[in-house]
């Protein structure tokens, strides 16, 4: 198993401190698409160190969340706020919020300990399986989100397509408009 590139891992330590791929990109003198490449290399690659549950400070109640820091999807900032509103709490006021361009930055800043973020359960299942992602709480926001498959007349009868859009429905279910 590779070590990860030094360089790249600083990459993704100052994204998560300065909260956005422009802000690293701005410190490093680079493109914001440079960082995302360098970030979705990490992502991609095995990483030979997982926390044990005696390495995992556990967070207890929403409290303790405040203290944490928080990861967020750029294209979804309120989501931490509607998750505190259907918990019947005070909106967070986190100690640090670290906001992401994809969600897969998000993710893989949770897994690495990074902070604590509101993650796709559907997607992110094979995650909660191997334990690299911990759900903390029961509570699941409903966040009214639509995805749509779009084929091309022609290809929808493609065995390729078909076999796709009947997995997508398996693992994420329908609504057939």
């Amino acid at each position: 198993m590779r070590t990860p590139s030094l360089r790249f891992l600083k990459t993704f330590q100052i994204a998560a401190k300065r909260g956005s791929f422009k802000a690293a990109a701005d410190e490093l003198c680079v493109t914001a698409s440079a960082i995302s490449h360098q970030i979705k290399v990490l992502e991609d690659e095995p990483c030979g160190n997982h926390a044990s549950d005696s390495d995992v400070s556990i967070v207890r109640s929403v409290s303790d969340l405040a203290q944490e820091p928080l990861i967020a999807h750029n294209h979804r900032p309120d989501l931490w706020d509607r998750w505190a509103a259907m918990s019947g709490i005070d909106p967070l006021r986190p100690k640090q919020l670290i906001r992401f361009d994809t969600m897969s930055a998000v993710v893989h800043a949770a897994e690495q300990g990074v902070g604590v973020a509101l993650v796709c359960t559907p997607l992110s299942a094979s995650r909660f399986l191997a334990g690299s992602l911990t759900e903390l709480f029961d509570a699941e926001l409903a966040t009214g989100e639509s995805y749509y498959l779009v084929t091309r007349p022609g290809d929808a009868d493609l065995p390729a397509v078909r076999l796709l859009s009947g997995w997508m429905l398996q693992q994420f279910g329908a609504v057939v408009r």
